[in-house]
């Protein structure tokens, strides 16, 4: 490094793609329900409004089906309801919207830190008769996965890049093997490592991914994963390991990712064992355009 780069504030970060699939979200109750989303958040600061609770926080990435852009979570994260027996995990409310910051095109010709501009949004979860807007597993809460369509957003104003099936390794890949080094990539605890960057847990895949996993009677289209993740991370993206990122978010074509699952939580708070479900299970929920149930949600 020379002086003159010593006293530069100019510094040269290429971003990975991999930086621009997640998103932090934080799901709201509204007691009149779907209500418009600036009824329920202050446009202005990002207050909620009077009467209007928090619920989870989570992790959701975006994915792109037949050329339709999903935000992808876990079924919980909508619900606050626990996947196999539908029973609600907090006091019974259920989401009626969901907040997330969104990172906004930069208004210069190359990407850097001082151009990227972010931008608050509120999406509605139900209509006004409280029927989610989002789409389920045909398994119904048996498959704790969820994607709501982004017909709503400006896609063409914001910088994020979706996933989409051509990035996956799907249980019967010969790629993709019990004891391989993965990636849950999300916001334990709400926390990210600025810009909106998510944070990484490594793990290994923990049980056989070609077969489904068999729990307490029944069979379910899942692996496990061995990680120590946490509250937070519930709709995370889970990734094969791969020897260096991808190119930069300057390329105009997408990186073959490997992305294996959805991540939804630990089977319980002493274990350090953690559901994955296969990523073709999201292929199918996406194809069936099934809404939840205004009684199951």
């Amino acid at each position: 490094m020379t002086e003159a780069d010593q006293g530069s504030s100019h510094i040269d970060v290429q971003f990975p793609n991999e930086y621009f699939h997640t998103v932090s979200i934080n799901m709201l109750w509204h007691p009149d329900g779907g209500v418009a989303p600036d009824e329920a958040v202050n446009p202005e600061d990002g207050t909620l409004r009077p009467g209007v609770k928090p619920c989870t926080q989570g992790t959701g990435f975006f994915y792109r089906f037949e050329g339709r852009n999903y935000l992808a979570t876990a079924r919980h994260c909508f619900t606050d309801r626990a996947w196999r027996t539908n029973e609600y995990l907090k006091p019974p409310v259920t989401p009626t919207h969901l907040t997330m910051s969104v990172r906004t095109k930069s208004s210069s010709e190359t990407l850097d830190a001082h151009h990227l501009g972010v931008v608050n949004y509120c999406l509605t979860l139900v209509d006004e008769d409280e029927n989610p807007l989002w789409f389920e597993h045909p398994r119904g809460f048996e498959v704790d996965i969820a994607a709501r369509p982004l017909d709503d957003l400006p896609v063409d104003e914001l910088l994020f890049l979706p996933l989409a099936p051509k990035d996956a390794a799907y249980g019967t890949d010969p790629r993709f093997w019990v004891t391989d080094d993965v990636y849950t990539v999300g916001y334990p605890f709400g926390l990210d490592h600025g810009f909106l960057w998510p944070i990484w847990m490594r793990g290994t895949v923990a049980s056989e991914p070609a077969l489904y996993f068999p729990f307490k009677g029944d069979e379910y289209p899942l692996f496990l994963v061995d990680s120590r993740t946490r509250p937070g991370q519930s709709g995370s993206p889970v990734f094969l390991r791969r020897r260096h990122f991808t190119d930069i978010t300057s390329d105009d074509v997408l990186p073959r990712l490997r992305l294996i699952g959805i991540y939804s939580g630990r089977l319980n708070e002493e274990s350090e064992l953690g559901f994955a479900w296969h990523i073709g299970e999201l292929d199918k929920l996406c194809h069936a355009e099934q809404n939840a149930t205004k009684s199951s949600s």
